[in-house]
């Protein structure tokens, strides 16, 4: 899977520079900062090229680290590409190491699942459905209860109804 997720940052990366996209910083605070700047501007390109850069040369250790995985996530789903935005969002969900913005990422796998072709095996079925999240915002956290109580009757395990 690692080297799943490391392609996808390639092709971010190479779509974004490609764009002609102003250059980018080379030092982890700065290219952070320049993300972060660029996403103000609502810059995707650059948002996510310097967001690849930061992400690329640092560990999910930093405690940045999944916010600029959140700022790549969006400027990745903004450009229209819901399936890397997808993989970013989830990357954060299950990992849970930034929990200020897993709502936030339950929100863009959401947005991904709800408007896009997406793989419902992994997002839905394999996440969303079977995760146990809590401390979520409300409606994040309606999100994950629907797809949950959808997957618990279509298995046949019902007994949380006989419970409301």
């Amino acid at each position: 899977m690692h080297s799943f997720k490391a392609l996808l940052l390639c092709l971010t990366a190479v779509y974004a520079l490609g764009c002609g996209s102003p250059k980018l910083a080379e030092r982890g605070d700065d290219v952070f900062a320049q993300a972060v700047e660029a996403s103000l501007s609502e810059d995707d390109e650059l948002t996510a090229a310097a967001a690849y850069r930061y992400v690329s040369g640092t560990s999910p250790d930093d405690p940045r680290y999944d916010r600029a995985l959140r700022l790549l996530a969006q400027a990745t789903e903004n450009l229209g590409l819901s399936y890397a935005a997808s993989v970013w969002y989830l990357e954060i969900a299950s990992a849970r190491r930034d929990p200020e913005i897993v709502g936030d990422a339950i929100r863009g796998l959401e947005r991904v699942i709800l408007e896009n072709p997406h793989n419902k095996y992994l997002l839905v079925d394999g996440f969303i459905a079977t995760a146990s999240i809590d401390g979520l915002p409300q409606d994040a956290q309606a999100f994950v209860y629907y797809h949950q109580g959808l997957d618990s009757l279509r298995r046949g395990h019902i007994d949380w109804a006989a419970q409301l």
